[in-house]
This record gives structure tokens, sequence and C-alpha cells, in this order.
């Protein structure tokens, strides 16, 4: 069934809040919501310019509509719809926390790379073997000046 559009703009939000507070598909919505539809419609054809406010005076806070909608709806849809948001949920933030772990391994993984690569005890010079010991005495630095100065 294929359902009028509705041109108020605060009607359709109203709606709108309406639906989003129900915890069903929206097969089911549809069908919660279509008396309520039909009311507003009618209520619009009364008075075409109305506001948020009106609506809310005349049929009621959102939150209590659907409260009332959800007495009278199918609760064994409505709790698996719920399980299924549940899993849904469950899912994503298992995710999460696995990509989260693979980036923290990997970073851990990079630094020790690196780590290793600068370490001064791998691939370093062995400074005892290297060193050359020169016996006798080093030249004064002031005769090193002048050696140089002379030239």
């Amino acid at each position: 069934m294929k359902q009028e559009k509705i041109a108020n703009k605060s009607a359709r939000e109203y709606l709108r809040t309406v639906r989003g507070l129900l915890p069903c598909s929206r097969k089911v919505k549809d069908e919660i919501t279509a008396p309520l539809r039909r009311s507003v419609a009618e209520f619009l054809c009364e008075q075409e310019n109305a506001s948020t406010e009106d609506l809310r005076r005349r049929f009621g806070a959102p939150e209590v509509i659907a409260a009332s909608c959800l007495e009278d709806a199918d609760t064994t849809e409505i709790l698996r719809r719920l399980r299924f948001k549940r899993r849904v949920l469950t899912i994503v933030i298992s995710t999460v926390i696995v990509i989260l772990t693979s980036w923290v391994l990997y970073l851990k993984f990079v630094t020790e790379e690196v780590r290793n690569e600068i370490s001064p005890t791998e691939g370093a010079y062995d400074v005892e073997s290297d060193l050359t010991v020169i016996h006798g005495t080093l030249p004064s630095t002031e005769s090193t000046s002048a050696s140089q100065a002379a030239k």
C-alpha cells in the first residue's frame, strides 16, 4: 500500500521521530504508524500549516506515541530486532578491537625493527680490536700550531 506524501515539513518530522523510536523492521513500522499517519493527514486537512507543537498538543509527544504503539506491537518482532541490533553492535566492536590490536602489534614490530637497526651492540665496531696503540709521546699543541703556521 503506497502512502500519500505529507507536504507539511513539521508533520513529516513528527512522524519520522515516532518511527525512529520504534525498534522494529520498516514493514512493522509502516503497519504500526499507518493509523497515526492517517490521523495526522486528516488533522492537516483542517490545519494546513500546523507546527510540531500543534501536532504534539493534538497527538502527544513522539515518545508517548511510540510507547503506546509498542504496547500493541508484536513482542517477538521487537525482541528479534533488538537482538539483531545487539549482534551488529557486537560485530562492530569486535572488528574495532581486532583492528586496534593489529595496529598496536604492527607499531610494536616496526619500533623493534628500527630499534634493532640503531642498536649500538649490533653491527658496531669492536673498540678494543680496532684500537692501534701508539708508543711514544704525542706532539704538543704549540709545536703543531707553529708547524702549521710555517706552511
